[in-house]
């Protein structure tokens, strides 16, 4: 098993973006323990990476499991920290 990078550098000067283990587990960090890293798995199993949360809509949230206003507001706020260029 080859092990992920813990963030990834999409260009040269940008903030890195860690993989999504780690941004859930620093949400954790933040507002509870196993308040976010209880739906890594969802993640996982369905290939969306932290800049996915972006775009997720209501719809989605309610797929991965998640149906807390404030746990999907927490998400998509957090993720705003990163960008694409």
């Amino acid at each position: 098993m080859t092990s992920q990078p813990s963030t990834i550098f999409l260009l040269s000067g940008s903030k890195p973006i860690p993989i999504i283990q780690e941004f859930l587990e620093n949400l954790d960090n933040m507002y509870g323990s196993q308040k976010f890293t209880c739906f890594l798995e969802k993640f996982v199993s369905k290939s969306i990476d932290v800049l996915d949360i972006r775009i997720l809509n209501d719809s989605d949230f309610e797929k991965l499991g998640i149906s807390s206003i404030g746990a999907k507001t927490k998400l998509v706020r957090k993720v705003k920290n990163y960008s694409l260029s």
